[in-house]
């Protein structure tokens, strides 16, 4: 008897009769995440540290609000865009994995020993990839709902 109540829980819609089939719907959540390096640190090409990240922000953008005066009103429409930084936060393991990829990073950056630089960014930019799950586990592979590459 639960189980069948538990397909009245939804919002009905209005004169459509979606809602009686619709079920419950599950929200994004935000701890079901998976993060992939590529070209990061010296080692293999795809680098996936899913097991070491805590956390892992969202790519935003913001639009500068650019302002034209019009006779005796204003219209505003978006300007130029700035992205914000993203923050990855690792733990380290017992293997000390993830500090010797991010020491071999920096040093790709910045040769520290020689104190020089890279030629160029293309010597040290990776690329990352933050993949939103469903959260599926165990007898189903979690599925991605969401794929943001970051160059």
């Amino acid at each position: 008897m639960a189980i069948s109540s538990l397909s009245r829980f939804t919002v009905p819609l209005a004169s459509d009769q979606s809602s009686s089939t619709q079920g419950l719907l599950m929200p994004k959540l935000k701890y079901r995440f998976r993060v992939t390096l590529e070209n990061f640190g010296a080692g293999s090409p795809v680098v996936e540290l899913t097991k070491q990240v805590i956390d892992v922000a969202r790519p935003n953008v913001n639009f500068e609000s650019v302002a034209i005066d019009v006779y005796n009103s204003k219209v505003y429409y978006a300007g130029k865009h700035t992205w914000q930084p993203i923050a990855l936060t690792v733990r380290d393991d017992v293997s000390n994995a993830v500090n010797k990829l991010c020491g071999e990073q920096l040093q790709k950056q910045f040769d520290f020993f020689e104190q020089s630089s890279a030629a160029s960014g293309i010597d040290y930019k990776f690329k990352t990839r933050i993949e939103i799950l469903d959260g599926g586990n165990g007898a189903n592979a979690p599925a991605r709902l969401m794929k943001m590459p970051i160059f």
